[in-house]
């Protein structure tokens, strides 16, 4: 499926160290979202249509050190 230049928001979870099919939507002028909690990067535009954000997807609500490893309560 080809995104709409132009009219396309992507929301990218965990990416890690690898931002390449991320980037390159961005050549379809999409809006581009990248989420991963694993990594040392702090929330950050990097450029005007790419946005990341240190924050992952779980069941439930926790936290975590910066290893990934969860923090009992």
């Amino acid at each position: 499926m080809r995104p709409t230049p132009g009219n396309c928001l992507i929301y990218s979870f965990g990416v890690g160290g690898d931002v390449s099919w991320d980037l390159a939507m961005m050549l379809f002028n999409c809006t581009v979202y990248a989420f991963d909690m694993t990594t040392k990067l702090d929330n950050k535009v990097f450029m005007d249509d790419f946005h990341f954000l240190n924050i992952g997807l779980f069941d439930e609500n926790v936290d975590v050190n910066d290893e990934g490893t969860r923090i009992c309560q």
